[in-house]
């Protein structure tokens, strides 16, 4: 479910809304196939018994860039919401 803005918002509102989603888009889209990549990654080191250590380091390079798409959504909803 998405979040669209009410029609009690101003037009201007609506205008920079518009245009902070659709500037972060592209970016979210390509941090999340990203993600998904490095998470079937991990699930292949965990089948292959990888030491644990580089699972470990695996995991928190896909938190860091869930943490990093995630900033970008806060700076924008400050921004403009």
């Amino acid at each position: 479910m998405t979040h669209t803005p009410q029609s009690v918002y101003s037009s201007e509102y609506l205008h920079l809304y518009i245009i902070m989603i659709a500037t972060n888009t592209p970016a979210l889209k390509l941090n999340l196939k990203k993600t998904a990549g490095m998470l079937n990654k991990i699930e292949r080191m965990i089948d292959d018994d990888i030491y644990c250590a580089d699972v470990a380091q695996q995991i928190n390079a896909a938190i860091g860039l869930l943490k990093k798409m995630n900033e970008m959504i806060l700076t924008d909803h400050i921004s403009c919401c």
